[in-house]
């Protein structure tokens, strides 16, 4: 019923605060997060993007991350700002941190990207 689905979604922005204020207190990925997701098959990651990042300027939509490597951003911390569900069109700025979840396997090797990425951009 419309009820029912009214306390779901009050819900679901009560667990999105609780996650913002983690988020926004903690500058690594809170060991409570870390210990649920370690009893799943889902991860999740944090993504510090530098002034030489290939993930730099770029929107959600051009990295296609969900669609290429099945990690879905879920939020992004923007000094003290949190952008929950970022539409596709955000772009991704120097100092942003993406928090991402998807299969261990997946957010290590989006981490393991993000990473080589940049590394490779400074070389060049």
């Amino acid at each position: 019923s419309i009820l029912e689905l009214l306390r779901y979604i009050a819900r679901i922005s009560d667990a999105a605060d609780s996650i913002a204020d983690v988020a926004l207190r903690f500058e690594e990925i809170h060991p409570v997060f870390r210990e649920a997701f370690a009893e799943s098959q889902e991860s999740i990651g944090r993504i510090s993007i530098k002034e030489n990042s290939a993930f730099a300027n770029k929107t959600l939509e051009k990295l296609k991350l969900w669609e290429v490597m099945g990690v879905y951003v879920f939020m992004i911390r923007r000094g003290s700002r949190l952008i929950v569900e970022p539409p596709s069109r955000f772009r991704i700025k120097a100092g942003d941190i993406l928090f991402v979840r998807g299969m261990k396997k997946e957010v290590d090797k989006v981490l393991e990207v993000a990473e080589y990425a940049s590394s490779m951009v400074q070389k060049s």
